[in-house]
C-alpha cells in the first residue's frame, strides 16, 4: 500500500498544474439567461433573461447579483462597450412578436438610457469599442440584414443586406481587422460564413469551410486573427485563418457556444461538457468540466482572471436558470 501511495503521489506530481485548474466555482440563480456578456474594466457580468424580460447584473468580484434591470420582451443578445460602460440589448419581442427594439443600459447606474424601436426581429449584437459602432442582425423571416448603429447617438447609420434566405446562427466581430462574421444556415444549399467589411459597411464576401454542413455559433480571437465555428451536424469545431479564410484545423468536438480569452488565447466551448482549448496550439488544455445535463440555450462569455461564465436554463438537475462561474486554465 505504501508503494502504491508513493506511485500515485509521483503521478500527481508529474501532472501539469492546469490539469486541475478548470472547475465550477459557483452557480448564480437567474431567471432564463440566454446570453451573457462581460465588462472587463468594471468586472460586471450581464445576463439576458429571455423569459423574464430582464437583464441581471452580477458583480464579478463577489459573484453577487447587484441589479435586475427590466428591458423589452425576449432579450436575446448582449454586447458591452467597456470604454463607454454601455450595454446593448437586442429585444426580440418574443413571444408575441411585438415591441422589438435595441435597448442601451448605462452600466454606471444600471438603468436604461435609450430605446431604439425596430420593426423587425433583432438577433445577435456586437460592438466595436474603438469606433463606438454597434452591429446587430435584423431578420424579417428572411431576409437577413445587419444594422449599424452609432453608439453615441443611437441612430442607425447603415443597413447591410446579407441574405434573402434563412437563417442566422452566430455573429462575431474582429475589431482589429474590421471584419464582421455572420454564420448562415439556409433552408437549402450549403451553409456559409458571410463577411462584412466594417470600414465600408458592405458585404465583402462569403465562404464555406471544407466539410462544414450546418453553420453554428461563431467566435473570434482578435490577436491571433482566428475564427471559430461549429458544425451543427456534428462535423467538428472549425479553426479558420482570418487572413485568407483558410481552414487551419478541425477539432473533433461539437459546440453550442464559444468564448475566447483575448489575453491568454484560450477559448472555451460547451456542449455536454465545458472544454478549454489553447488557441496557440489547438490542443485541449487539462480536463473537461461537466455541464448540467439537459441544458439548452447555452451561451458563454470570457471574463477577467481566467474566469468564464455560462448562462443556461431548462436543465434536468434542479439548476433551472443560472449563470455558472468557471475557472479556466492559467496563462500558457
Amino acid at each position: 500500500m505504501k508503494r502504491l501511495l508513493e506511485f500515485v503521489s509521483v503521478i500527481l506530481f508529474m501532472l501539469p498544474t492546469h490539469a486541475f485548474s478548470q472547475k465550477l466555482i459557483q452557480y448564480i440563480s437567474m431567471n432564463s439567461p440566454i446570453a451573457v456578456a462581460v465588462n472587463p474594466v468594471t468586472n460586471m457580468i450581464y445576463a439576458a433573461n429571455y423569459t423574464g424580460n430582464t437583464v441581471g447584473v452580477i458583480d464579478g468580484n463577489t459573484n453577487a447579483v447587484v441589479a435586475t434591470i427590466p428591458v423589452g420582451a425576449g432579450p436575446f443578445s448582449l454586447a458591452v462597450n467597456p470604454v463607454t460602460n454601455l450595454v446593448y440589448v437586442s429585444n426580440s419581442g418574443a413571444p408575441q412578436g411585438t415591441g422589438m427594439s435595441v435597448m442601451v443600459i448605462d452600466g454606471s447606474s444600471n438603468t436604461v438610457a435609450a430605446t431604439v424601436p425596430l420593426i423587425a426581429y433583432p438577433g445577435f449584437i456586437a460592438v466595436n469599442p474603438t469606433t463606438n459602432l454597434v452591429y446587430f442582425t435584423i431578420e424579417e423571416g428572411p431576409p437577413i440584414d445587419v444594422a449599424v448603429m452609432d453608439g453615441a447617438t443611437y441612430k442607425i447609420i447603415a443597413t447591410i443586406p446579407v441574405t434573402q434566405t434563412c437563417c442566422q446562427e452566430g455573429l462575431a466581430l474582429n475589431s482589429v481587422t474590421n471584419r464582421l462574421y455572420l454564420s448562415i444556415d439556409p433552408f437549402s444549399g450549403p451553409s456559409y460564413m458571410a463577411v462584412i467589411d466594417t470600414t465600408t459597411n458592405k458585404l465583402s464576401g462569403k465562404f464555406t469551410p471544407p466539410g462544414l454542413k450546418f453553420a453554428g455559433p461563431v467566435a473570434v480571437d482578435t490577436g491571433l486573427n482566428r475564427l471559430y465555428t461549429s458544425d451543427g451536424a456534428g462535423g467538428g469545431v472549425f479553426v479558420i485563418n482570418g487572413v485568407n479564410n483558410g481552414l487551419i484545423a478541425v477539432l473533433p468536438y461539437f459546440a453550442e457556444s464559444f468564448a475566447v480569452n483575448q489575453t491568454t488565447h484560450v477559448f472555451a466551448m460547451v456542449y455536454d461538457e465545458l472544454t478549454f482549448v489553447n488557441g496557440l496550439t489547438d490542443e485541449i488544455v487539462g480536463g473537461q468540466v461537466p455541464f448540467p445535463v439537459g441544458t439548452w440555450r447555452i451561451n458563454l462569455a470570457a471574463g477577467i482572471d481566467n474566469h468564464f461564465y455560462g448562462g443556461y436554463d431548462n436543465t434536468k438537475n434542479n439548476v433551472i436558470g443560472a449563470v455558472g462561474v468557471y475557472s479556466g486554465p492559467p496563462s500558457q
